[in-house]
């Protein structure tokens, strides 16, 4: 992916250098603007792309899986992250903690759609009148589950360490992020 902004970049450099006329010089302003601009789209997509592989790293991690760990390992390492960074906890998070930590955060759920964990195991999509049910299913790796009451769709979140995004499976398959 950063290969092409790469290539891209040096043929404006080189553009550059050889343009003469107005005309070309409008050439290699076009060339650079594209190359912002796909630079630009493909942010979120790789965002997203690493919070999900962050998820899989540590579950892969947690399963014993080292196999799957060190391929996801490899691929965070081609988009620039230290593996540091997405070392999984020594010490596991007890489900409590954890879900006093969600309770009161709202979420992008989908698109502008938003999702709001309260007490009492219940979230509130949108502005709907109808509450979600949601539980840990594991504090240490970060994990909920609940159901979609409008779909009867149930799914799971598995959170990032920061609690600043995480990503679904089950009614959809997505990564939601923190608003507060």
């Amino acid at each position: 992916m950063q290969y092409r902004l790469i290539i891209a970049v040096l043929l404006a450099a080189v553009s550059a250098a050889f343009a003469q006329t107005q005309l070309g010089r409008d050439f290699v302003q076009l060339q650079e603007q594209q190359a912002k601009a796909v630079a630009a789209a493909l942010e979120p997509v790789n965002r997203r792309y690493q919070a999900a592989l962050e998820a899989l790293l540590r579950r892969a991690t947690q399963a014993g899986d080292l196999q799957t760990a060190n391929l996801v390992n490899d691929e965070l390492k081609k988009l620039g992250v230290a593996p540091a960074s997405v070392t999984v906890p020594k010490a596991p998070l007890p489900a409590d903690s954890f879900e006093k930590r969600l309770i009161g955060t709202k979420w992008y759920w989908f698109g502008e759609e938003t999702i709001t964990f309260m007490e009492d195991g219940k979230a509130k999509w949108k502005e709907s009148p109808v509450l979600w049910p949601w539980k840990v299913k594991n504090g240490g790796l970060r994990i909920i589950e609940g159901e979609n009451m409008n779909n009867r769709a149930k799914w799971t979140i598995t959170f990032d360490r920061d609690l600043k995004t995480g990503s679904i499976v089950g009614d959809g398959k997505r990564v939601v992020r923190r608003i507060e």
